[in-house]
Order: C-alpha cells, then structure tokens, then sequence
C-alpha cells in the first residue's frame, strides 16, 4: 500500500486520471462479461425449464386423452341398414275420359 501511495505521489494529475479510468474501464468489462455470463446461464436454466414443461403439458394431453376414451360413451356398431321396400307404384288418377258425355248447355229460349 505505501508503494501504491508512492507511486500516485509521483503522478502528475493526467496520469493520475489515465489510471482511474483505465481501472474504471476494466471494472467495467469484467462487470460486462459478467452480467453476459450469469444471462447465458439464466437462458440455459429458461431453456431447461421450458423444456420440462413442455414434456409435462405433452404428459398432461396424453392422460386427458386416454381419460376422455374411457369416459365417452362406446358406440354401439350401426347395424347395416335393411333394404328399403320398393315403393308402391302411384295409382294413376283416372283420367276423365274424352268420350264422357259433354255437359248439356241450356239454350236460352228467345
């Protein structure tokens, strides 16, 4: 330490600032790198995290899956639909016929 304070005894002023900042600059990488470091590792344990629940919603889906199987109502297989009857042929309207006797027109006596 008293070499240390020799040695800012013989600094001129300039010099003096030149080593404050040069010791500020390396604080700050080595804060810089730092800060990089532990956000690379939160990145990785987000990734992990991420990873864990997503296998743990496919879990989830699975299971919901196989309960909503076991819950739904079995169907009963559809029987093959019969045969439909033929349908009955429509009875034809009877037609008038041309030679039915025509209405009689009441002449009017003049």
């Amino acid at each position: 330490m008293a070499i240390a304070a020799k040695s800012a005894a013989k600094f001129n002023p300039e010099q003096y600032a030149a080593v404050i900042r040069e010791s500020a600059q390396r604080i700050l990488e080595t804060a810089q790198a730092k800060a990089e470091q532990v956000q690379a590792e939160g990145r990785v344990v987000l990734s992990k995290q991420i990873l864990k629940g997503a296998d743990r919603a496919s879990d989830l889906s699975k299971a919901l899956i196989a309960l909503s199987k076991k819950v739904a109502p079995t169907a009963k297989p559809k029987a093959k639909a019969a045969p439909k009857a033929k349908a009955k042929p429509v009875a034809k309207k009877v037609v008038a016929k041309a030679t039915a006797k025509p209405r009689t027109r009441k002449v009017a006596a003049t």
